[in-house]
C-alpha cells in the first residue's frame, strides 16, 4: 500500500488493526520519507509501528539515509528485494555511517573531492565507486604515510600536502614512491644525515625546498663534493659540518 493511502486509512477514526492482514507500506524513498512530517490525529502510534519498504529501485543522498533512519517506522524497513545506492560529495560519505537496518547496495561519489587521508579512508570502508571523479587527498606527511589510512590512500587519485612539512629522507622516499603524490605546491623540507640527503632520487631533489642537516656531522671531501652539489637547496639548519679526510 501506498503511504498516502496507509496514512488515510489508518488514520480513520474507527480503523482497527487486523493482526492476520496487516498493512505493510510499499513506496517510493521520496513518499516514505514523507512519513517523517506526519503526525495522525487518530491512530499515530499505529502508523509509527507499520512496516515500510520501497517499491522501486533508490538512490539517496547522506541526509535522506539520515531522514530515513529518524522514520519512527523505520524499525520496520526493508528494501523488498530492490537497491538502495547512496550518491553525495565525497565530505558527505565521509561523515556517514551505514545502518545495518539500511545497508546501501552500492556508495558512488558524486563530483571531484579533496578530503583528509582520515576521510578518504572512511569512504573507502564504504566500498565507494568514484566512477571518473577525482579523489585528491590532502595530508600531513604522518597522514599520508599511516598504514591505518591504506585503504582511502590506494583509492585516491592524488595525494598532496596540506601544509608545508618537514620528512626524514626514508619517509620523503616512500611519499615519493607513490606516483600520485605531489606537495601541492607547499614547502618539503627533507631533514636526515649527508648520505641519506645524497641517495635520494633526482626527482626528490627537484621536488623539495630545502635538504637540510638534522645535527653536527663530520664527512668525508667526496661526502662534501656531493654536498655542494645540491645547491642552494642544501642547508646546514643550523648545525656544523665539519670535514675529516
Amino acid at each position: 500500500m501506498a503511504a498516502c493511502a496507509a496514512e488515510w486509512l489508518i488514520g480513520l477514526i474507527n480503523f482497527q488493526v487486523n493482526d492476520t492482514a496487516p498493512i505493510v507500506i510499499a513506496d517510493t524513498l521520496i513518499h516514505l520519507l514523507s512519513l517523517g512530517s506526519t503526525s495522525l490525529v487518530h491512530n499515530n502510534a499505529v502508523l509509527q509501528a507499520t512496516s515500510i519498504g520501497l517499491s522501486e529501485d533508490a538512490t539517496a543522498t547522506v541526509p535522506q539515509m539520515t531522514a530515513l533512519a529518524a522514520l519512527p517506522e523505520f524499525a520496520h524497513f526493508g528494501l523488498n528485494g530492490h537497491t538502495l545506492t547512496v550518491m553525495d560529495s565525497g565530505r558527505h560519505l565521509a561523515a556517514y555511517t551505514a545502518n545495518a537496518g539500511a545497508t546501501p547496495t552500492a556508495v558512488q561519489m558524486i563530483g571531484d573531492a579533496t578530503l583528509t587521508a582520515a576521510q578518504a579512508n572512511a569512504i573507502a570502508a564504504l566500498s565507494t565507486d568514484t566512477g571518473d571523479n577525482l579523489l585528491t587527498v590532502s595530508d600531513t606527511p604522518a597522514a599520508l604515510l599511516d598504514e591505518a589510512n591504506a585503504g582511502g590512500i590506494a583509492l585516491a587519485s592524488a595525494l598532496t600536502l596540506s601544509g608545508n612539512a618537514t620528512v626524514s629522507a626514508s619517509q620523503a622516499t616512500v611519499l615519493f614512491g607513490n606516483a600520485s603524490f605531489n606537495t601541492g605546491g607547499h614547502h618539503l623540507t627533507i631533514q636526515g644525515p649527508a648520505t641519506p640527503l645524497l641517495s635520494l632520487s633526482a626527482t626528490i631533489d627537484a621536488d623539495a625546498t630545502t635538504l637540510a642537516l638534522e645535527a653536527n656531522e663530520t664527512v668525508s671531501v667526496a661526502t662534501l663534493l656531493g654536498l655542494t652539489q645540491l645547491g642552494i637547496k642544501f642547508s646546514l639548519n643550523g648545525h656544523t659540518l665539519t670535514v675529516a679526510d
